[in-house]
């Protein structure tokens, strides 16, 4: 949400345009997440936005919405915004250096690329999505392993970066890369350094020259840090009006085991004691 509001006064502040959007689909893989979503969501406009569980399910008719636990069409939609796992690929992960992990986006494997595969299966199969945004860690972009007896030569020294950057261009879609670090954009208390990939569609920009499409995509993207408002705890915390709030407040005092709700609730009294 942090990012969709800072583009959104970019573009404002660029070209003097007003975007608006609406929340047509979540997709998340984790248990407690969706349990946490669902907790966040009650009593407000999030609650009716579906949520499904699987990238992989992007691609498909129908799929389970996870809030209401009816099955739902997959919607259309123009804007993607996708921070697809990097379980596999990040550095803190002792088998990011496997082979394995190191071609999960072009084998579509693991969650990493598991999940990427979703995405692509979205954009051909289910939605003409016109701008799309993808972000991942450094890891990202390491070396990828030796070619193996059968694989394709042009994937030679491929990162699974450069993947994702031929996938999304035989997708339809020109891309650029931004590394960014978000302390410095969003005032994070972190120096983590990140990808950023927009992409849209080469038909949108089949007239605007490859030089002129980086400087456009530059020229919003630069104006990120005076579009970002800083990051305020106030925007993680559930109010004491909240009815998860208010449920954690009694299975605290009968002694019940927390939920990342109660996380939320206890982190609240604290700062209201």
């Amino acid at each position: 949400m942090t990012v969709k509001a800072a583009f959104k006064r970019a573009v404002f502040n660029v070209f003097n345009i007003k975007i608006s959007w609406g929340h047509r689909l979540r997709v998340d893989h984790s248990d407690k997440k969706i349990n946490f979503i669902k907790d966040m969501s009650i009593g407000t406009s999030s609650e009716k936005t579906p949520l499904i569980k699987k990238m992989e399910d992007l691609g498909s008719d129908e799929a389970v919405n996870e809030i209401s636990g009816d099955l739902i069409e997959i919607p259309q939609s123009t804007i993607s915004w996708c921070g697809h796992p990097c379980t596999d690929v990040s550095r803190k992960n002792p088998n990011a250096k496997n082979s394995a992990n190191r071609t999960t986006v072009r084998d579509k494997s693991m969650r990493t690329g598991g999940a990427f595969g979703g995405l692509l299966l979205y954009y051909t199969l289910k939605s003409p999505v016109q701008l799309g945004f993808c972000e991942q860690v450094e890891g990202y972009n390491d070396p990828a392993p030796p070619l193996e007896e059968g694989d394709d030569p042009m994937f030679a020294n491929a990162t699974n970066l450069d993947i994702t950057i031929h996938e999304l261009s035989m997708a339809g879609y020109w891309t650029m890369v931004l590394k960014v670090n978000p302390s410095v954009v969003f005032n994070f208390k972190t120096s983590r350094t990140r990808f950023w990939m927009p992409h849209v569609q080469k038909s949108i920009l089949r007239n605007l020259p490859i030089d002129d499409r980086h400087e456009l995509v530059r020229d919003v993207f630069g104006h990120f840090a005076d579009s970002a408002e800083p990051m305020s705890i106030n925007e993680h915390l559930l109010d004491d009006w909240h009815p998860s709030v208010k449920a954690q407040y009694d299975q605290e005092a009968d002694g019940n085991v927390y939920s990342p709700s109660v996380l939320l609730a206890r982190s609240r009294k604290r700062k209201l004691a």
